[in-house]
């Protein structure tokens, strides 16, 4: 079973750090408490973290006055580890500085439990797609990976390659359920941007201002419950890589936005007049048709063109059906492991029937079928 998440606080307050790894752990985190800015560093030496969350006032022997400097050693010495500004000293300017030096983001004290909640799990998330590899073609392994050995994956690996070792923006198209989002991690792992982090937003079902909010942040007061300012994806994943999910779902004044993004290298938050530089790698994928949106006026033509310069097309299941069977072992081999079950294998026959099925719901489908019918099974020899 994998192991619950590990998290470093460096926390001079007792009482608060008691209290926050209390909370912590009742949701299932490991949680190791530190005082001292050379205590989290000798901590984070000699144990793997997920994610660290650092107090601004840290004194000690390494005299860090106000934890930035541990933020930005942290970050150097664990580009890979999320580090968040936790801080009961709610000031923009500090949580802007923190990031710039490379931490995440930033929580608040007082302590809102929903919300940092979320922003440890994105964080947590940040770290699984940086860290786990996307293994491309067969494997023994229990990874997560691309399986496939025929020409049409074969063809696929080879774009995911040529598409890492640019910069330009890239667009996947595939039908839902193919593994749009495991191409786009795979890009990532064999990029550049490596050592800065990847982040996801799923365009699909969201509000305009909730996604715009997200994309771009927002300054107090520019929308109903904006109290705080907020510092958007975009400028804090600077240096690094954005997946938008489901881009052909995004709002017209939103994709004008995006591509002023892509054309100027700036954004601009919410309510705000000044304009800020980002370095972003965007990677977008969707399932819609762009060229027929584009016609009906329903998607940007410009950010189309853009976006379009790098496009990887995932091919349908049913279009590569002599992988079926390899993918069959793959997700037999997954849950079992999941489950901590003995191996109860999918039948030859199954798998027989699994080659002429239409699979519409593709990859995705598949891996749902295997694991109802491994469940089944292991129920019926209870």
């Amino acid at each position: 079973m994998p192991h619950p998440a590990r998290i470093l606080m460096a926390e001079d307050d007792q009482h608060m750090a008691s209290l926050f790894k209390q909370l912590l752990e009742q949701n299932g985190y490991e949680v190791q408490t530190t005082r001292t800015a050379c205590e989290t560093l000798a901590e984070a030496e000699r144990t793997p973290f997920d994610v660290a969350l650092v107090n601004l006032v840290l004194a000690d022997s390494l005299q860090v006055s106000d934890g930035l400097e541990l933020i930005a050693r942290l970050h150097t010495a664990h580009p890979q580890m999320p580090v968040l500004l936790f801080t009961g000293c709610p000031s923009f300017e500090t949580a802007v500085a923190a990031i710039k030096l490379g931490a995440y983001d930033h929580i608040f004290k007082p302590v809102e439990i929903e919300e940092s909640l979320a922003r440890i799990g994105k964080a947590l998330a940040s770290r699984r797609w940086m860290t786990e590899r996307v293994v491309l073609g067969l494997t023994e392994t229990l990874q997560d990976a691309l399986i496939g050995h025929t020409p049409l994956m074969q063809a696929l690996f080879e774009r995911i390659r040529q598409a890492a070792g640019q910069e330009c923006p890239v667009l996947i198209r595939g039908e839902s359920g193919t593994g749009k989002t495991l191409v786009a991690r795979a890009i990532y792992q064999h990029s550049n941007r490596t050592s800065r982090p990847l982040a996801a937003v799923n365009c699909i079902g969201a509000s305009v201002t909730a996604l715009e909010s997200e994309l771009f942040g927002h300054e107090p007061g520019v929308f109903k419950g904006a109290a705080a300012a907020r510092i958007g994806l975009l400028e804090r994943m600077s240096g690094g890589t954005i997946l938008i999910k489901g881009i052909g779902d995004l709002w017209p004044g939103t994709q004008a936005k995006l591509l002023s993004v892509l054309q100027d290298k700036t954004i601009q938050r919410l309510g705000g007049g000044q304009k800020f530089e980002v370095d972003i790698r965007i990677i977008a994928s969707t399932h819609r048709d762009l060229e027929k949106s584009v016609l009906q006026g329903q998607f940007n033509e410009e950010l189309y063109f853009l976006l379009n310069g790098q496009r990887i097309c995932v091919p349908p299941l049913r279009a590569r059906s002599d992988d079926i069977p390899a993918l069959v072992k793959y997700f037999e081999r997954k849950y079992h492991r999941e489950s901590g079950t003995l191996q109860i294998p999918v039948s030859e026959g199954a798998t027989n029937k699994s080659l002429q099925r239409a699979w519409l719901g593709n990859v995705g489908e598949l891996e749902k079928v295997v694991r109802k019918r491994l469940l089944a099974a292991r129920d019926s020899v209870r």
